[in-house]
């Protein structure tokens, strides 16, 4: 499974309007995620409070995910940082990726909601947690799966809870 989480570090950030649009940065962010989604092959998105997660590789046949899961990282990191640069604030939002082990399945009553969790939505989480405001931090399996295809530079060892030290990386671009 290839999961990225997006985190918003400013409300009051996502609250701002644009200029010439009636709707505030997290409205446009929204947008501008189901669209990459889409464009990206993504089947999962889901909002979650101040995170947004993004998931692919449900079938095991799914060479493609954390490629995809890559490139719409990016393709994320750049709409967010045009919005935020277009209101003159600061880079409020995290992003993390990780390829690992995650349980999916529809919950609930009428209408069922499907929830995802596991190893991949927790690291990936941690990971934007602990990324640099406008970055895209990545763990050892991600780089370890795309580093011929994708320009990453190591940021140094990162400790996970019931995990340990893990070296992560920050994906920068794709070669």
């Amino acid at each position: 499974m290839a999961v990225m989480v997006l985190r918003f570090t400013d409300a009051k950030a996502m609250a701002a309007r644009l200029s010439g649009v009636p709707r505030c940065i997290f409205d446009e962010i929204g947008c501008a995620l189901q669209q990459i989604a889409t464009d990206n092959g993504i089947p999962y998105l889901k909002l979650a409070g101040h995170e947004i997660v993004a998931a692919a590789g449900f079938n095991q046949a799914d060479l493609g995910a954390a490629a995809a899961i890559a490139d719409m990282a990016l393709t994320v990191r750049d709409r967010c940082v045009a919005l935020f640069e277009e209101t003159e604030r600061s880079h409020g939002f995290q992003i993390g990726i990780d390829c690992s082990l995650a349980i999916g399945g529809a919950v609930g009553n009428e209408p069922r909601v499907f929830n995802l969790w596991g190893d991949a939505v927790f690291v990936a989480t941690s990971m934007a947690a602990s990324a640099l405001p406008g970055t895209v931090q990545a763990t050892e399996a991600v780089y370890q799966r795309l580093r011929e295809n994708f320009l990453f530079r190591p940021r140094g060892s990162f400790h996970l809870p019931h995990v340990g030290d893990a070296r992560t990386f920050v994906l920068a671009g794709r070669l």
